[in-house]
């Protein structure tokens, strides 16, 4: 199986969007996406494991697809509050 093997990337809750953007992009040099909740795979087979494992589990999701920087990223798993979570590899 498959590990994770860190954060793709986060999205954070904020008060105020144009000050924490800045701050984030100017301080800390981060890029902002709209994903909630994105975690590494190691590689592309990583993510078709983790689509077998999620369909054994009876985990409704959606496409693998091509992500934005041409990786594979499974789309559509939720938790149970309805959060989307993908998983990407590069």
């Amino acid at each position: 199986m498959a590990g994770l093997n860190g954060f793709h990337h986060v999205t954070l809750p904020v008060s105020d969007l144009a000050r924490t953007r800045d701050w984030y992009e100017r301080v800390l040099g981060f890029v902002v996406r709209l994903d909630v909740l994105s975690l590494r795979v190691p590689d592309r087979d990583g993510v078709k494991e983790w689509r077998t494992r999620l369909d054994r589990l009876g985990e409704r999701h959606g496409a693998m697809m091509t992500g934005h920087r041409g990786g594979t990223v499974l789309v559509g798993l939720h938790d149970p509050d309805g959060v989307e979570i993908r998983l990407y590899a590069d």
